[in-house]
């Protein structure tokens, strides 16, 4: 069934208008299983709603945006909202909107795109005003993982906190801290697209 999902995925992917190679590059699976990551207890959705600045994260190939990149979390009446927006490597603006269906842990939710479930996303660590440290994981098969990784700031000012933060806990938890990247922020482009 997973299979089957990442084959949607990629039609999605395709459908998207998302660089899809004809031998994609299937490097972003990774053997094992997704990170047993307890979650926190207690997550306040409205303090955690609002606009984050990605800081860092793994690469993710299914990904429009390149730089830029912003998170926006909105409650709506019937479920969360994440916003993802950026620019693509055309220099154009992107945005996707991706459902969060909360788990029993207020701090875990699926996420769906276009009516699929695309993994679980787990805000590990936040203070709300600075920094959040996200994992988010989809089991492809029993023994392959898809997996990302997410440093989170309100403002750019506070991304070396946050990067120092979220990677203690991240490393606690057992993921490869090393295969995080700075998300681009070029003045040049940034100030002037978003």
């Amino acid at each position: 069934m997973d299979s089957l999902v990442f084959i949607l995925l990629l039609g999605i992917a395709w459908e998207l208008g998302i660089a899809v190679p004809l031998i994609p590059d299937l490097a972003y699976i990774r053997n094992g299983t997704c990170l047993n990551v307890r979650p926190p207890a207690t997550l306040s959705y409205e303090q955690f709603a609002g606009r984050w600045v990605e800081v860092s994260s793994r690469p993710n190939v299914f990904r429009q945006a390149r730089q830029c990149v912003n998170m926006h979390f909105i409650i709506t009446e019937d479920t969360p909202l994440r916003i993802t927006t950026g620019i693509d490597n055309n220099h154009e603006l992107t945005e996707v909107v991706t459902r969060m269906r909360p788990q029993e842990a207020p701090s875990s939710f699926v996420l769906e795109l276009h009516g699929l479930e695309t993994g679980t996303f787990v805000v590990l660590d936040t203070d709300y005003d600075s920094l959040a440290c996200v994992y988010q994981c989809q089991q492809a098969t029993e023994n392959a993982k898809v997996e990302w990784a997410y440093v989170y700031a309100r403002n750019l000012k506070q991304a070396e906190e946050a990067e120092k933060r979220c990677r203690k806990v991240f490393l606690s938890r057992g993921f490869d801290v090393e295969s995080l990247v700075r998300s681009p922020h070029p003045d040049e482009t940034c100030n002037t697209a978003i």
